[in-house]
C-alpha cells in the first residue's frame, strides 16, 4: 500500500502486524511524502530514500540489515527495536543504519530528528562512495606520470654509467689495460646517486600509493618532502620555498596526508601557469600541541564568491578539475583530527592544514649503530630473486659469515644445521610466505635464530600490523649495502 501524496518515498519493510499500527502513525505525523509498505527488499520502479525496518528481536534485524546493503547501497535505514539505546551505545549499528529508536521514542520531535539525520547520512555515504570511486584513477594516472618524470634521468645515469665502468673493467682484465681508477670511481660514484634517487622514488611512492588507514606519528616535513619531489613536472620552473624549524611529530595517516600536500601542490601549480616569477612558499612551524603547514602562492588569488565553495564536491574553477581534490583532503584530515582552510592572502591563494603534534614514537633503531668493524655474525639471506641473494652475499659476506636459500624448505635445512644471528627473509617468497617461514621457525628454532628481518618492496597494511604486534623488524627495498651492515651489526648486538 502506498500513500496517495506526492513527495521523496520512504518504506516501511518488514514490520509485524502489531507494530506496523504504531511505526506508520508516527511516520505519517512527520514525513511529508509518500509512504509505503513492503516486505520486499528490491525495489523496481523507484528506491526510497530512507527505510525504516521494526522488530522485537534487534539481531535479525542486524542480519537483514547487512543484506539490504548490498542490493540498496544508497537508502539509508531506521531502526525501531527494544535495544535501541544499547545499539546506540554499543555503536553496534551496521554500515547501512543511521540511527535506532525504541517504540516509546516514536514521538514526532525526537523521530523528526532522527529522520533527518537519516537522510543526511545517507547523501553523506553515496557521496563518500561516488567520491573513492572518481579519485583512484586520477591519483594512479598522477603517481604513474610523477613516476615516469621522475625515474628517466637517475635511470639513465644508472644504466649509462654502470655500463661504461663495466666495458672499462672487461679491457683491464681482457687486454690488460691500465685500470683508470679515478675515472672508475666517478663512474661508480654517479651510478650509485643515480640508484639512490630511485630508491627514494620508490620510497616515495610507496608512501603516496599504499593502501591508506594506518595512523602512525609521522614527520610532517618528510612527507611533504616526497609530496615536492612526487610533484616534480607540474612544479617545474616554480621556486618552491620550505621554511620553519623542525616540528614534533603528529599521528596521522601518512599515505593520505602526502595526497593532501600533493593535491595543494597540484592546485598552486596549476594557479601559477603563465605568471611572471612564479613562486610557492610552505611554511612548517609547531604552536602548542599543533603542527601548522601554510602552502602559499603568488598567483591570481580566489575570488570570494569561489573561496566560499572550495570544499563543495563537484565544485572547481579549473577547466578539466574535477573538484574532489579539497573535498577528499578535508575529510582525509578530518578523519586524523586535523583541519584544511583557505586563508584570505594579498597577491596569491593559501591554505593552511592544522593537525595535532602527537609525542615522538620511541625508534625501533638506536641512534648510535655500533662499529661493524668489530661485528661478526652468521646470517641467511632467504629470497626468490637471485639478484638480491647475491646482492646481500656481497655486501656482507667481508665481515660475516653468509649463507642463502632461494625458497623456504631450503632455509629450513639451513636452520636444521646451522645457528644464525640474523635471518632476512622476504615477505612474499615464492610457495610460502615470509610469515610461514617465521611462525615455523618460532615453533621448532627459536633457539637457532635471535632475530628474523623481514624484506619487501611492498608491505600491506595488515601484514605491518602482524609485524607490529610481535615487534618484528621490518626493512622496505631497496636497501643498501651500508645499510645491511649497520643493521646487522646493530641485531647481531642486542641479540
Amino acid at each position: 500500500m502506498t500513500s496517495e501524496t506526492t513527495g521523496p518515498l520512504l518504506a516501511l519493510v518488514s514490520i509485524p502486524p502489531d507494530l506496523l499500527s504504531a511505526v506508520e502513525s508516527a511516520v505519517s505525523r512527520v514525513w511529508a511524502g509518500r509512504i509505503v509498505r513492503t516486505d520486499a527488499i528490491v525495489f523496481r520502479d523507484e528506491e526510497p530514500v530512507l527505510a525504516v525496518m521494526a522488530g522485537h528481536d534487534a539481531a535479525p534485524l542486524l542480519e537483514r540489515a547487512q543484506v539490504v546493503d548490498r542490493t540498496l547501497p544508497d537508502v539509508p535505514w531506521l531502526l525501531v527495536a527494544p535495544t535501541a539505546r544499547q545499539l546506540r551505545m554499543q555503536r553496534a549499528l551496521p554500515p547501512n543504519v543511521a540511527w535506532a529508536l525504541t517504540v516509546e521514542e516514536l514521538e514526532p520531535r525526537i523521530l523528526g530528528l532522527a529522520m533527518r539525520m537519516t537522510l543526511e547520512f545517507g547523501q553523506r555515504r553515496m557521496l563518500e562512495r561516488r567520491l573513492q570511486a572518481a579519485r583512484p584513477a586520477a591519483d594512479t594516472g598522477w603517481v604513474a606520470s610523477a613516476a615516469a618524470h621522475e625515474i628517466g634521468n637517475p635511470l639513465t645515469s644508472l644504466l649509462t654509467n654502470l655500463e661504461l665502468a663495466r666495458a672499462h673493467l672487461a679491457g683491464a682484465v681482457g687486454r690488460k689495460e691500465p685500470l683508470d681508477a679515478p675515472m672508475l670511481l666517478a663512474t661508480v660514484q654517479d651510478a650509485l646517486d643515480g640508484a639512490r634517487h630511485v630508491s627514494r622514488l620508490a620510497q616515495d611512492l610507496g608512501r603516496a600509493s599504499r593502501r591508506a588507514g594506518r595512523v602512525v606519528p609521522v614527520d610532517v616535513r618528510s612527507v611533504m618532502d616526497t609530496a615536492r619531489r612526487l610533484a616534480a613536472e607540474p612544479l617545474e620552473g616554480i621556486e618552491v620555498r620550505t621554511t620553519g624549524r623542525r616540528s614534533a611529530p603528529v599521528r596521522a595517516d601518512e599515505t593520505r596526508l602526502c595526497q593532501v600536500f600533493l593535491n595543494l601542490l597540484k592546485n598552486a601549480s596549476h594557479a601559477l601557469a603563465g605568471r611572471p616569477n612564479p613562486t610557492i612558499e610552505i611554511e612548517i612551524e609547531q604552536v602548542k600541541g599543533e603542527v601548522i603547514v601554510r602552502v602559499t602562492d603568488n598567483g591570481p588569488g580566489i575570488p570570494e564568491d569561489a573561496a566560499r565553495r572550495l570544499f563543495e564536491p563537484w565544485f572547481t574553477t579549473r577547466a578539466g578539475g574535477t573538484g574532489l581534490g579539497l573535498v577528499l583532503s578535508r575529510r582525509y584530515l578530518e578523519e586524523m583530527g586535523g583541519t584544511i582552510t583557505s586563508l584570505s592572502h594579498e597577491g596569491g591563494a593559501c591554505f593552511e592544514v592544522r593537525l595535532p603534534a602527537a609525542a615522538a614514537s620511541a625508534s625501533p633503531r638506536p641512534t648510535l649503530v655500533p662499529d661493524r668493524s668489530t661485528v661478526s655474525a652468521r646470517v641467511l639471506v632467504v629470497d626468490d630473486a637471485p639478484l638480491v641473494r647475491r646482492a646481500i652475499e656481497r655486501a656482507l659476506a667481508h665481515a660475516h659469515r653468509v649463507e642463502s636459500a632461494s625458497d623456504i624448505d631450503e632455509a629450513i635445512g639451513h636452520l636444521e644445521t646451522g645457528v644464525f644471528d640474523v635471518v632476512f627473509v622476504d615477505l612474499h617468497i615464492s610457495g610460502r610466505s615470509g610469515i610461514e617461514f617465521y611462525e615455523e621457525v618460532s615453533q621448532r628454532f627459536a633457539d637457532r635464530v635471535k632475530k628474523v628481518v623481514f624484506l619487501s618492496g611492498g608491505f600491506g597494511q595488515e601484514e605491518i600490523a602482524y609485524l607490529d604486534q610481535r615487534n618484528l623488524p621490518w626493512v622496505r627495498k631497496p636497501l643498501g649495502a651500508d645499510e645491511l651492515r649497520d643493521l646487522v651489526a646493530e641485531l647481531a648486538v642486542r641479540g
